[in-house]
C-alpha cells in the first residue's frame, strides 16, 4: 500500500494519493528483472482478498471521518478544506 501526501505551499493544495498494487501488478512487479533488494515476496505470498478489505476500511475511513467536502469523487481533507477557504487552490494531478 502507499500513502503519498505532500505539503502545501503558500497557494497550492497538491493531491495526495492512497493505494495499492493489484495481483496482475505484483505479478509484474514480482519477477526477478523488477524485483528490488529486499523484496517482499511475490504475488503468491499475499491474501489479496484481505489486503482489498483492509483497504476499503482505509479509504471508508478517510471519505468519512478525515473529509469535510468533496470536489468530483475525491474526498477533501478538513485542513484542506481550511485552507481552501483562506484562497489556496488545489493543484491538478
Amino acid at each position: 500500500m502507499q500513502l503519498y501526501l505532500s505539503k502545501e505551499t503558500e497557494t497550492e493544495i497538491p493531491p495526495s494519493h492512497f493505494g495499492h498494487f493489484n495481483e496482475k501488478g505484483a505479478a509484474k512487479w514480482s519477477a526477478a528483472s523488477f524485483s528490488p533488494p529486499g523484496n517482499p515476496g511475490t504475488e503468491a505470498d499475499w491474501d489479496w482478498k484481505l489486503l482489498q478489505q483492509i483497504s476499503r476500511r482505509i479509504q471508508y475511513r478517510i471519505r468519512t471521518r478525515f473529509s469535510k467536502i468533496k470536489i468530483g469523487s475525491r474526498p477533501v481533507l478538513h485542513n484542506a478544506a481550511q485552507l481552501m477557504q483562506d484562497k489556496h487552490l488545489l493543484a491538478a494531478n
